[in-house]
């Protein structure tokens, strides 16, 4: 089970479970809340880092060039 990931003061931070799921805690620190007027999906994408799979769950852009040189999880 994944649970919620924690800035070292313990806010909840935005991340990836492992079966791809992006959770953005209501909690989280403001400038992630996309609904609330917070930065885009695909910038947080971009800070977690997130797989090209995952990336195409959640955005209509093409995969950023800026992930593709991050190491990629096996598939399985």
């Amino acid at each position: 089970m994944t649970t919620a990931h924690e800035t070292p003061t313990g806010g909840a931070q935005p991340y990836i479970t492992d079966d791809g799921v992006l959770i953005i805690p209501r909690d989280c620190d403001e400038a992630y809340r996309w609904w609330a007027g917070g930065q885009s999906i695909a910038k947080t994408l971009i800070e977690l880092g997130a797989p090209e799979a995952v990336w195409k769950l959640y955005s209509h852009e093409d995969y950023p060039d800026e992930l593709k040189d991050t190491p990629q999880p096996d598939a399985g």
